[in-house]
């Protein structure tokens, strides 16, 4: 009978706890989070982001503002402070940590990528942003969300949007600081080190109607991303 007493004491306790610090994650406007820096990992919370409020309550994604910065408060500093206030944050931008966990769901590594996605500019250089990782493995996939600009495009504000929407694909070989968009990846350079992938690449054996991941890497991807994906896919399986 006591230990049935104490287990049920100790499950009130906890879960008690557990409301006290959904309650105070809520106050904060925080979701649990890590990060990642100098081969370390730091547990705490980041302030919410990802999205903007209208007047009339609307939600608006906005996935391209986990790709400059975020605000990090360790886990000691939070439980430690009744309550939070903005002084208590870390602004972590791609420059200062190697990445990090949002949610414990969503993970962004910091990589130098030039985005192409507006046009091809000879003054654009490599710039270290956060980019969230997709698939681990030899090759790496990532998503990488444009900023909406209606500047000298002619295009409205939804249709900028809607464009921002639609995520490019960058891939990573190995530990490589940078970043390449998967549209434009060459595979002869590529996949050179595993000569079964590459034979079947020049052959064109990667089709875009055998692709089938489509919800996970965006829902309209050209065919070159398709047929790249798909050698990208094989690489990962069969070249160690």
């Amino acid at each position: 009978m006591r230990k049935l007493t104490f287990i049920c004491l100790a499950l009130l306790f906890c879960f008690n706890t557990y409301a006290q610090l959904e309650e105070k994650m809520k106050k904060a406007n925080v979701v649990k989070g890590v990060i990642y820096k100098g081969g370390k990992s730091i547990e705490g919370f980041i302030r919410q982001t990802g999205f903007r409020k209208g007047k009339s309550g609307f939600e608006l994604q906005t996935p391209w503002d986990f790709q400059s910065a975020i605000y990090f408060i360790p886990k000691e500093k939070f439980e430690k402070n009744e309550r939070i206030r903005g002084k208590h944050f870390t602004k972590y931008t791609p420059k200062k940590c190697d990445g990090y966990k949002y949610d414990d769901k969503y993970e962004y590594v910091s990589l130098k990528f030039v985005d192409l996605s507006k046009g091809v500019s000879l003054s654009l250089l490599p710039k270290r942003q956060f980019i969230r990782k997709m698939m681990d493995g030899k090759i790496s996939l990532f998503q990488y969300f444009s900023r909406p600009t209606t500047l000298f495009s002619g295009e409205s504000a939804s249709e900028a949007y809607a464009k921002s929407m639609k995520p490019v694909l960058v891939f990573r070989k190995g530990n490589s600081p940078k970043g390449v968009i998967v549209e434009v990846l060459s595979g002869k350079k590529v996949f050179a080190d595993c000569p079964d992938v590459l034979s079947s690449y020049k052959a064109k054996e990667y089709k875009a109607e055998d692709f089938t991941f489509a919800t996970k890497y965006g829902k309209d991807l050209s065919d070159i991303e398709k047929r790249k994906l798909l050698a990208i896919f094989d690489y990962n399986k069969s070249c160690k």
